[in-house]
């Protein structure tokens, strides 16, 4: 695979530019990242707010919070997956046929490989602001919520770094 049929795969008939199967399917992750944050976020909000979720335990709190919030996390991730690839699909069918550039191959896989590792730096940041406000004697409530804050902003940069390095090439 040249460079010239990775800018051919990127340019529809008319000559003008559109998101490969990568960018696409990172983009619809993004996407359904943000939702699941805002809708769950909300939820234990108003949970707090209503009373409905009444724990005076600080750490008791955020390990229910965290550990409810991983798995929903995948699960949404899972079904966004199969939803994107079933309409990908569907939408390939009508015009008929699917492009060359809808294998995951080894380059697909090393921009995620890329992306993955320079967004985990920004959690282990998040971490050491963490232990920092531990140190200092602040409360738990900081040091879960930077981990958190740092692990939400980790996901988003993992998307964002992975369409930067579709678009600029790796």
């Amino acid at each position: 695979m040249t460079i010239e049929h990775d800018i051919k795969s990127c340019l529809n008939d008319k000559g003008e530019k559109i998101m490969n199967y990568g960018e696409g399917r990172t983009l619809i992750e993004l996407i359904s990242s943000i939702a699941t944050l805002i809708i769950y976020g909300v939820a234990v909000g108003l949970g707090l707010y209503y009373e409905y979720i009444v724990i005076t335990d600080i750490l008791q709190f955020w390990a229910i919070v965290i550990l409810i919030y991983i798995p929903l996390s995948i699960l949404v991730r899972i079904a966004v997956h199969i939803l994107y690839n079933i309409g990908n699909s569907v939408a390939h069918e009508i015009k008929g046929g699917f492009p060359d550039n809808e294998v995951v191959d080894e380059r697909d896989k090393l921009i995620m490989l890329k992306a993955t590792r320079n967004s985990m730096f920004l959690f282990v940041v998040g971490f050491f602001v963490g232990l920092v406000f531990l140190a200092f004697k602040f409360s738990p409530h900081y040091f879960f919520g930077s981990i958190v804050s740092f692990g939400i902003l980790t996901d988003l940069a993992s998307t964002v770094l992975t369409v930067y390095y579709y678009r600029k090439g790796v």
